[in-house]
């Protein structure tokens, strides 16, 4: 399947020969990542975009891949490559909410549409274009969407299946998340980076976390540390990853490579949602062989993230107006395709169920 994906690529790219030159590359870059380089996050989400450069590419450009701490810190990706300390980033909008809520839309919306739909969103709707357009505006950056995962799960010492279970709860997270548990569900966020968050939460440190989908949280091993796992958790239903250059260092590069790069952004994209879906589809039956007592989000829960996600998301974009217009016009683009995409779901990708 892949070979003939590279194939179909490399003609519509125009790319003649797979073979690497012996001549030293043109470009030579640094990426910096926010996890470890043993972290699904970078094998499934960050490896097939360097794989595809190296075999497409591989005669021009040369990456080398830092892990979350060996450049920068994993929360100060996009800042490493604004002060040079990096050449390029592959990271999650997630930890820069704070400063701009609207990456929320690329990290994870909370009770937002499903990787397949951002996949539509980015690439038929227009997402990918506005969310360029609004990364070279506030942040100097020229962006590319570059992998996407599927729901998560949450983790925790109580179950959590109710808007009444989350009050008081301390919960490890990031991004839009925190501030919906701290303004919407009376809960108190603790946002720390990744490589903090096995010890705090075996310690006690926090009643419950997100970090992951299936497979990556029982890598992690945090099974043998929780008693219950909310699943699906109501807060993600997919989030996805950028690439991530200056935009005046990006405007240099030939026109023809720039196009190529983008291209091969989006297969990876699709490697990584493909077999993230197949990591998940074979841990859902090691869950159910581990010790945690499962339990399903109630439909209340559900609708109660939705609704209070899309809210406050309107809410900020109206006080922001003057100062952030990106806000609500990202908004108006993404609930836009997710209703459409969701009205059309059944339709489009019905299920049988015998």
């Amino acid at each position: 399947m892949k070979r003939a994906l590279a194939a179909t690529l490399a003609a519509t790219l125009g790319i003649a020969s797979l073979a690497t030159s012996a001549s030293a590359q043109e470009y030579e870059w640094r990426l910096t990542h926010f996890a470890n380089k043993t972290s699904d996050f970078f094998v499934v989400m960050t490896q097939p975009f360097l794989d595809r450069v190296d075999q497409f590419l591989g005669d021009q450009i040369a990456i080398t891949a830092f892990g979350g701490g060996e450049l920068a810190p994993g929360f100060k990706a996009y800042e490493a490559v604004q002060d040079g300390i990096a050449d390029m980033a592959h990271t999650t909008p997630l930890y820069v909410v704070n400063a701009n809520f609207a990456n929320s839309f690329v990290g994870t919306q909370p009770g937002g549409m499903s990787a397949d739909g951002m996949v539509y969103w980015f690439y038929e709707a227009g997402g990918q274009e506005l969310l360029t357009e609004f990364k070279r505006e506030t942040m100097g950056l020229h962006t590319l969407i570059a992998g996407c995962n599927t729901s998560e799960i949450w983790l925790s010492h109580k179950p959590l299946q109710t808007v009444e279970d989350l009050k008081g709860v301390k919960f490890r997270t990031a991004g839009a998340w925190a501030t919906l548990l701290k303004e919407k569900f009376e809960a108190a966020p603790v946002v720390v980076p990744g490589t903090d968050v096995y010890t705090m939460f075996e310690r006690g440190g926090v009643d419950a976390i997100e970090w992951a989908g299936v497979a990556e949280d029982l890598k992690m091993g945090f099974d043998g540390i929780a008693e219950y796992a909310t699943v699906p958790a109501p807060h993600s239903r997919g989030g996805c990853f950028e690439l991530a250059w200056p935009a005046d260092y990006w405007d240099t590069l030939p026109e023809d490579l720039r196009g190529k790069i983008a291209g091969l952004a989006k297969l990876a994209t699709l490697d990584t949602l493909l077999t993230w879906k197949r990591q998940e589809i074979e841990a859902l039956d090691k869950l159910k062989e581990t010790d945690l007592t499962i339990v399903e989000p109630s439909p209340e829960l559900t609708m109660a993230v939705y609704t209070a996600a899309k809210e406050l998301t309107y809410k900020l974009a109206e006080e922001q107006a003057d100062s952030n217009p990106w806000l609500k016009k990202l908004a108006d683009s993404y609930y836009g395709a997710m209703d459409a995409y969701n009205s059309t779901h059944d339709i489009l990708t019905p299920v049988l169920k015998p």
